[in-house]
């Protein structure tokens, strides 16, 4: 995962994820931080994107998916700097609301 500030008031996230088997999804969009949507490129389940930044080391982003909703992610950057928090919320298919967390530490 990798997040940076593109300029001009937009931010850029990109995610690359490689499974066991080898085979990667990709996902990478610049999007403004008011929380306008944009297009997301890539083979990542979700085609659209809507980014805020509450505070400086907090970065909100919300995916749809073929014009459905997908998740709400929730990003945040501890005080070292060096590890990150993933809330990550989604619904099961029969509606349920399924919250859950992963840590990130970042590579030297």
């Amino acid at each position: 995962m990798e997040f940076r500030d593109a300029g001009g008031g937009k931010w850029t996230s990109r995610v690359i994820i490689v499974h066991a088997s080898g085979e990667q999804m990709r996902a990478e969009t610049s999007l403004p931080l008011d929380g306008r949507p944009g297009p997301i490129r890539g083979n990542y389940w979700a085609d659209v994107s809507a980014v805020k930044m509450p505070a400086s080391n907090v970065l909100v982003m919300q995916l749809a998916d073929d014009g459905k909703p997908a998740s709400t992610r929730i990003y945040s950057v501890g005080e070292d700097r060096q590890t990150m928090t993933e809330t990550k919320a989604i619904f099961g298919e029969d509606g349920t609301p399924i919250l859950q967390t992963n840590h990130f530490t970042r590579l030297p």
